[in-house]
């Protein structure tokens, strides 16, 4: 009996060391690929931009992660680009504008990349991780010192509110754009913002969660972080085609952009994941009054998380509440952010 349980668990220590060498070996592999894309892409930029043209890129040589600053009281690190027109604006009475980038659960600010070079020049481009996500999460500790409290929504909106206020200009107004979680949070900051918020982006916003949606938060909060772990580490395992990417892009996605995601997926912290999710809340709640601002919400037309169907939610609010489809799957970011450039 003894010898029978010792090589099942021989076994499974074997399974789970290839599905680990198999994990490193496709990260490698895909992350190299990435940079390749991204060094094409940067080279045929420049060669393309047009110094008269409104949505100049900034810099296209420099990326989030070359660009990005650690704030040491909050354990976060943040991007923060200064409109080169500041002074100038404020000489000739025109209020300067902030646009603010907040991520999704699982996310990262460097998915806004894209849309970064793309805002006018004489904006600034403010975004952050969240504690545990993307570089805060290679910066500092992410388990130290956590309530979990501080990770639910309105925790994590408490901490976007305290940036603004230390890193934004006071003159400033700001745009909020929020993907996913990150747009319940940007609802509930437009709120405490008024005025000073000029308008609202929502893209793939969770809008309400479904009785099923909430019985599976529940069932996830009581499994093990290590076996949540393991999970994971199968959920990815097919690559680019693995359930982890497919439920967030549609089938018009680029290996590049499958590539990327994947990469994404795996640094994700499955317990400072697990402890968002555990407090994530829904655009709509019975409590909370929608924040009275122009509002675009965008979201994709293969998304089986925040689907199209949902647009019936916003009917009865005001009619400053502008909606558009776009092809694409969750992750409408990444899979086709130049759509909605203006």
């Amino acid at each position: 009996m003894i010898f029978l349980l010792c090589s099942v668990f021989g076994i499974a220590i074997s399974i789970f060391f290839v599905f680990y060498i198999h994990d490193a070996y496709l990260a490698m592999k895909f992350q190299s690929f990435v940079d390749q894309q991204k060094e094409q892409m940067r080279s045929n930029s420049k060669k393309r931009i047009d110094p008269n043209s409104l949505f100049m890129a900034t810099d296209l040589s420099k990326s989030v992660e070359d660009n990005c600053r650690l704030d040491y009281e909050y354990q976060v690190a943040y991007y923060l680009y200064t409109g080169v027109d500041r002074s100038l604006n404020k000489n000739n009475g025109r209020p300067s504008k902030t646009f603010v980038f907040l991520h999704g659960l699982g996310g990262q600010m460097a998915q806004f990349e894209g849309l970064f070079n793309f805002i006018p020049n004489e904006y600034s481009v403010f975004s952050l991780d969240y504690c545990g996500c993307g570089l805060s999460k290679r910066a500092f500790n992410s388990h130290i010192g956590r309530s979990a409290h501080e990770l639910t929504t309105n925790g994590l909106t408490n901490v976007v509110e305290k940036f603004i206020e230390k890193h934004i200009f006071p003159s400033d107004s700001i745009v909020l754009v929020g993907h996913s979680m990150g747009a319940s949070i940007a609802t509930r900051l437009a709120k405490r913002l008024g005025e000073k918020c000029e308008a609202l982006v929502l893209l793939s916003p969770k809008n309400k969660f479904k009785k099923g949606e909430l019985e599976l938060i529940q069932r996830v909060q009581k499994i093990p972080t290590p076996v949540f772990s393991l999970y994971r580490l199968f959920d990815r395992c097919k690559g680019l085609r693995s359930p982890s990417v497919n439920r967030c892009f549609s089938n018009e996605a680029t290996p590049s952009q499958r590539a990327q995601l994947w990469i994404w997926n795996r640094e994700s912290d499955t317990f400072i994941w697990k402890m968002m999710l555990m407090g994530i809340e829904s655009v709509f709640t019975p409590s909370f009054v929608f924040p009275s601002v122009p509002t675009l919400v965008i979201t994709g037309d293969e998304d089986s998380l925040s689907p199209p169907s949902e647009k019936e939610l916003y009917q009865d609010l005001q009619k400053n509440i502008s909606f558009e489809v776009v092809a694409a799957g969750h992750c409408v970011l990444v899979e086709n952010h130049t759509r909605y450039i203006r």
